[in-house]
């Protein structure tokens, strides 16, 4: 199971391999398209995939599985109390424009926000916008008065010059990525203190929430076209990446850079590879995590961002 493919559409499962193709490097695999109630989603010579197996039935036993046993269950999508307050400056010599956006919400246990800063190229037409998840402050990683000393982690001016917009967010203003991330941002404002269970969201849920609040104010703007948002990341940003992507299906594209174990990499018991990685990384940052979730899932011990 790969938790991109959560977010993938019924239509879009028509370019994917027969049923029958195995994975042989990978034999113990879970099959993706076999239903828990041990039904199938078949080919039709009609329709292409059964689309309502696909969207009603086995996406969401997916997505169940990764919520349970990795991501943790959020206790809020949208809030009822969501505001934006957007501006922007002509840069680059006319150009381009810089956008700042604030995203401000509301909890039953405080409130919150987060700053989206971007850039888009001048034109009349709808703009399709590249959001990238940083774990520092974007505006030290591209200044518009010297496009050309571009970091080659946030290359701007190539995205602006192929016609996309560039936007980006620090994760860290949405739940600090360290120990103490849930007494900050969203886990401040939507979490019960005291309330934390082995089946609570995580920073990765939760950087992935903030990820679908842009999304939300993007909807709003008739210069961007919403309808062709990618979500950017790497590392953990990458597997937040694939997260926001398969709960948010507003996401056209997810692309996820060296996202690894219980990531993009196939994940299974009999590859060693694998296991070893894992267990580097809790080595790494032996962090206490519930013994449920441990045994659940022998994903990561790192548990704020699990």
């Amino acid at each position: 199971k790969m938790a991109a493919v959560v977010g993938v559409s019924a239509a879009a499962l028509e370019g994917l391999a027969a049923p029958d193709v195995k994975f042989r490097e990978f034999p113990n695999l879970p099959d993706l398209l076999q239903m828990e109630s041990g039904g199938r989603v078949r080919l039709s010579s009609n329709y292409g995939w059964s689309m309502q197996a696909w969207e009603r039935v086995r996406r969401l036993e997916i997505l169940k599985f990764f919520t349970d046993n990795e991501f943790g269950a959020r206790p809020v999508e949208r809030p009822k109390d969501l505001a934006f307050k957007s501006s922007r400056t002509p840069v680059m010599g006319g150009k381009a424009e810089k956008w700042t956006v604030r995203v401000d919400y509301v909890g039953p246990y405080g409130k919150g926000g987060f700053t989206v800063v971007g850039y888009r190229p001048v034109t009349d037409d709808p703009v399709p916008p590249m959001l990238t998840l940083f774990g520092e402050n974007p505006d030290g990683l591209f200044d518009p008065a010297q496009p050309e000393r571009e970091n080659e982690k946030w290359p701007v001016t190539k995205i602006l010059a192929r016609g996309y917009a560039a936007l980006a967010v620090n994760v860290n203003e949405i739940a600090e990525d360290s120990p103490k991330a849930f007494a900050t941002g969203a886990f401040r404002c939507f979490d019960k203190p005291g309330s934390r269970t082995a089946s609570s969201w995580g920073a990765l849920s939760a950087w992935a929430w903030g990820a679908s609040r842009v999304m939300d104010w993007i909807e709003t703007q008739g210069e961007f076209d919403a309808k062709r948002v990618a979500v950017i990341g790497h590392s953990r940003g990458g597997k937040t990446a694939l997260w926001a992507g398969a709960t948010d299906p507003r996401f056209a594209y997810v692309i996820s850079n060296d996202s690894g174990c219980t990531g993009a990499t196939c994940r299974s018991p009999s590859t060693s590879r694998s296991s070893t990685a894992t267990s580097r990384i809790g080595s790494a940052r032996p962090i206490a995590v519930s013994t449920e979730r441990r045994r659940r899932c022998r994903s990561t011990s790192i548990s704020w961002w699990r």
